[in-house]
Order: structure tokens, then sequence, then C-alpha cells
């Protein structure tokens, strides 16, 4: 079906999901912004700002994803709060899981290869060291797994306009999503998420129970050249780590 036979938010957003759920790989490179500055949407609301055509920001995240059903994931990672020169990663070849990361005293620099065989383990380790959960978001739209939301709960969807996003036309649609506004942009042609905009946490989870307060702001998610159904080599889940001097290998 092509985009103008889609007449609703709902629908386009469905159809979206269900190209997730129907995939048999998915690949995609990504970055994420984060608004440093809210004093110029102050007077906005959260919708109005989550669909603004531009958005003053700063990289927070860059990352790759890769998934083969029903169990072959890899997800690397980098942030430059991390202060380290290495992506961070998690990748499981279906049978054994792993996880490559900074050790305790980040600073350092010094890396822990460890075995993880628990699939969900492993993408508590990603948000856990500043993934903003991007990794648990996509396995959540693959596998349906209720850990995170799927984007075919959101409600009160509405197309706010359409936009170009790497030459790409696409729908504008916001909506709720656990209560929660967030703006996606949904290929016109393919039903491919190309973008995305949500509200992150600028406090850390101890924070914010400690306090009661939690600081938010935006997230803005470029996603590079997304492909569904593409071949991915055997050896992006076959992965292993060159270690330095100081790293730890304790997968054995």
């Amino acid at each position: 079906a092509s985009g103008q036979a889609k007449s609703s938010a709902n629908e386009i957003v469905e159809e979206m999901a269900k190209k997730f759920r129907s995939a048999d790989t998915y690949r995609v490179s990504g970055v994420m912004r984060s608004v440093r500055n809210l004093n110029p949407y102050r007077k906005l609301t959260w919708e109005q700002a989550l669909t603004r055509t531009k958005l003053v920001t700063n990289q927070t995240l860059s990352f790759s994803y890769y998934f083969e059903r029903p169990s072959k994931l890899r997800f690397d990672w980098s942030s430059p709060d991390h202060h380290v020169d290495r992506n961070l990663s998690i990748w499981t070849n279906g049978t054994r899981g792993f996880s490559w990361l900074p050790s305790s005293g980040e600073a350092d620099g010094h890396f822990v290869l460890m075995n993880q065989s628990d699939i969900k383990m492993l993408l508590q380790e990603a948000d856990f060291n500043q993934s903003s959960s991007m990794a648990s978001i996509f396995y959540a739209q693959l596998t349906g797994d209720k850990r995170a939301f799927t984007f075919d709960e959101m409600t009160e969807a509405k197309i706010v306009r359409e936009d170009v996003v790497d030459g790409r036309n696409c729908f504008v649609i916001l909506g709720n999503i656990s209560n929660d506004p967030w703006a996606l942009w949904i290929d016109k042609s393919t039903f491919v998420l190309r973008k995305l905009r949500l509200l992150i946490s600028l406090t850390s989870f101890d924070e914010t129970v400690a306090t009661g307060k939690q600081s938010l702001t935006i997230g803005e998610v470029s996603l590079t050249a997304p492909q569904l159904n593409s071949q991915i080599p055997s050896s992006v889940f076959t992965y292993k780590p060159r270690l330095r001097k100081k790293d730890i290998d304790i997968s054995k």
C-alpha cells in the first residue's frame, strides 16, 4: 500500500510497527542529540517543541544496532560523557551473550569482557551505561518485549505535517506513549522509521528517587540507512574485541 492510502496517523504507526515485528533482520546506525538549553522553548508546550522544524542540540550518543531473528543482537555505542576512546558493546550470537564495558573506575580507560547469557540482562547493561535505552526501545519494537513500550501503543496520534529526512518524504506524527509525548518521522512510501523525538531525563534514576523530581529535556534520534530484511554477516554476532594491556576478560 502506498502512504497516500493510509488515511490516519494510527494506521501509519501500526503499519510501521508491523514492519518491525515482521522483519527477519534489522540494522541501523544513528545519533542521539539532546537539547541542552531549553530557554528558547520555554513558552512552548512539549508537543510544540517536539515538532519544531529545527532544534538547537548537542550530540549525546552515536550507535549501531543489528538484530537477526530469533535472538541474535548487537548494539555498539559511544558517548562524549564516557571519556573513553572505544565503543561500548553488547551482543549475542543466539546462544551466548557478552558485554564489553568500561571497568567501574571508568577514568582508567580499562574495559571488561563479560559473559551474560540472558539478553534482558544485556539490554539492562546498555541502559545503565547511558545508551538512553535505545537498545531496549528497538528490541521491544522487533520482539514485542513487554519491558519497554511499543510504538503501536501510541494514543491521540495525529499527522502534524510532512517533512524530508535524508531525501525521503516522511509523515511527522505526534502522539502519546506511556503518557509522554513522542514525535515520529515515518517514511511515506516504506513506513520505515527515520527519526524520532522523545523526552529524556537529565537526572539519574537514583537522583529522581531521592528527590522525587525529574529534570527533562528533548532527545532527537536520527537514523541513518535503516535496513529491514537485509543479510547481516555472521561475524557481526561473533564479535571479539581486541583487549589492551590492562583490560580484563572474564567471559570464559
